[in-house]
């Protein structure tokens, strides 16, 4: 029987990249490994020669079989300012993914509390990296995300990729771990495979991401139809926001006949307006968009409970995408409501007018309760410009 042998990528070993393999290379997890039946990799010098030991043999180690793909153990030094070629040697007739131009985002995420004040009321937040909203992600349709969670709060976590299929990495999906405890980390490494659009990502233990353990991903799309259709992009995440530690809230989610704990008001890219007076000023989130020209927003709510609608002064939007499947384009709104987890991709048109702003403003909708009274929050309106 023939065998096939290709060069399939080139990788690059920087210090950092040694940091997140710890020595360990594993091909093969995000396809049908059965299609492979080794794997060797080469390193290289500047001049593309192969590097050899001082034996003269060339430096290059082949593959062992493992359930999750074929590990490679690679000696440490051999990550500092080197580069190598990776090749597979395939079944006959294998449709394994040819894709040269995958890239990896590598990133370390610290999970621990940290105070601030998003909308004027000071509380404790957890965060990644001490951030609000956390770090958002943008890739690549196909490229594979490589994030080490390092848990340094209080309590357990773990990461859910809303909106993501998890083909073949189902141990990803932050639903289906154990939770990663106090000092524990975790290694979340998945393909986008052939996604595409605006996703969001959040915290899967109790009711942990509504003290803002929550942030955005972004998978670009390629061959994006609705590309020559815009100039530029912007990223609109909206939230409710209790100033009481979620895991007090709870009781009231998990048991009948306790009425769920109404949000205080809401965020608008992680900021807020609570309180304001003169004593009292508040900051608002502000949009700048060229006149004439075309801006795709994409509008997550990451809430963990309100339905939130969003309008913007004078503006028609015109919606594209909705979690992350593509429109006809056809639907032109002046209020778009979201329920929570909802995502779109709207197009909007800058006026003529430069000298003027308009106001963008989210509500929260009222709450029925038991007696089928509505109950608002305190402040649920929350506006930027």
């Amino acid at each position: 029987m023939d065998y096939k042998m290709i060069y399939i990528y080139q990788l690059r070993f920087t210090a950092d990249l040694n940091y997140v393999f710890n020595g360990k290379i594993i091909i093969g997890q995000l396809n049908n490994i059965n299609q492979i039946i080794s794997i060797r990799i080469t390193f290289h010098g500047s001049n593309d020669d192969i590097l050899c030991d001082r034996l003269g043999n060339s430096i290059e180690y082949a593959s062992d079989r493992h359930d999750l793909g074929h590990v490679l153990n690679i000696p440490l030094q051999e990550f500092v300012n080197s580069y190598a070629k990776c090749w597979l040697t395939l079944q006959p007739n294998s449709n394994f993914n040819l894709n040269k131009n995958i890239r990896i985002y590598n990133a370390v995420f610290r999970v621990r509390w940290f105070s601030a004040s998003p909308d004027t009321y000071s509380r404790e937040i957890l965060s990644l990296n001490d951030q609000i909203p956390a770090p958002t992600i943008i890739v690549k349709q196909g490229d594979i995300i490589n994030i080490t969670l390092i848990n340094e709060s209080s309590e357990p976590t773990a990461i859910h990729w809303h909106g993501l299929l998890q083909r073949n990495t189902l141990h990803m999906d932050g639903v289906t771990q154990c939770s990663i405890l106090l000092g524990q980390s975790f290694q979340y490494k998945y393909s986008t495979n052939d996604q595409s659009g605006t996703y969001w990502y959040h915290s899967h233990y109790a009711m942990q991401y509504g003290d803002g353990l929550k942030g955005v991903l972004i998978i670009k799309d390629p061959k994006d139809p609705w590309e020559m259709f815009y100039q530029d992009e912007e990223i609109l995440q909206l939230t409710d926001w209790y100033h009481t530690p979620a895991h007090i809230h709870l009781k009231s989610y998990l048991y009948p006949g306790i009425l769920d704990a109404i949000p205080d008001t809401a965020l608008f890219n992680g900021i807020g307006q609570y309180d304001c007076d003169l004593n009292k000023k508040c900051s608002f989130y502000r949009i700048s968009i060229k006149s004439s020209q075309t801006k795709r927003f994409r509008i997550i709510n990451t809430s963990v409970y309100a339905t939130i609608t969003l309008t913007i002064d004078q503006h028609d939007m015109r919606l594209i995408e909705i979690d992350g499947i593509y429109l006809n384009g056809n639907k032109y709104v002046k209020t778009l409501r979201l329920n929570p987890g909802q995502r779109y991709s709207a197009l909007i048109t800058g006026k003529t007018n430069v000298y003027r702003n308009y106001l963008i403003q989210t509500t929260m909708h009222p709450f029925l309760d038991y007696n089928n009274q509505y109950k608002s929050s305190i402040q649920p309106n929350i506006k930027a410009i």
